[in-house]
């Protein structure tokens, strides 16, 4: 007959063994669905700042917009905001593919550590006949930054010029 020391052993071990497991499958889940989320969130600024850039497009006027996103995503970090061309881009991030047209023209919604992104194409270099010209390569903004977009339709071209004009406030 075993003795009742190892009896409960046996029982300490089962038990922290279940306890570690379940805690790892937890911790797991959890990190994964914090990483859908901050990706969702930021496919969704990026898609959303693209809107308010297209519709500016299609006025055919000169004019300044304050762009509208978040200060921070769900998980409660800040994150970056990169304007540019899809070559330049591509120069730092690594995450466009070699189809991609060098000339477009993308936001990219990305974290600090550069660990979770979402981007969308803004525009290709022609739109409606007109060539665009990002003034620029590509420019990054933190989230807490407000920025401000000018249009200047002069002939044929289209410039897009943005800059920071002050700090949000939550």
């Amino acid at each position: 007959m075993a003795s009742p020391a190892l009896v409960h052993v046996i029982g300490t071990v089962a038990l922290i063994t279940i306890l570690v497991t379940i805690i790892h499958f937890t911790s797991s889940v959890t990190t994964i669905t914090m990483y859908y989320n901050d990706k969702n969130m930021l496919e969704t600024i990026a898609e959303s700042i693209y809107l308010q850039l297209k519709y500016a497009l299609k006025t055919k006027t000169n004019l300044s917009i304050i762009l509208d996103y978040p200060i921070e995503i769900s998980s409660g970090k800040e994150y970056n905001l990169v304007f540019g061309y899809a070559s330049a881009i591509n120069n730092t991030y690594h995450i466009f593919s070699n189809t991609t047209n060098p000339f477009s023209i993308y936001v990219l919604a990305i974290t600090l550590d550069g660990s979770v992104y979402g981007y969308h194409k803004i525009c290709d270099p022609v739109v409606d006949g007109s060539n665009i010209s990002f003034i620029g390569s590509y420019r990054v903004f933190g989230s807490r930054l407000i920025v401000k977009t000018e249009l200047v339709f002069s002939g044929n071209i289209i410039y897009i010029n943005m800059s920071s004009v002050g700090v949000k406030r939550p």
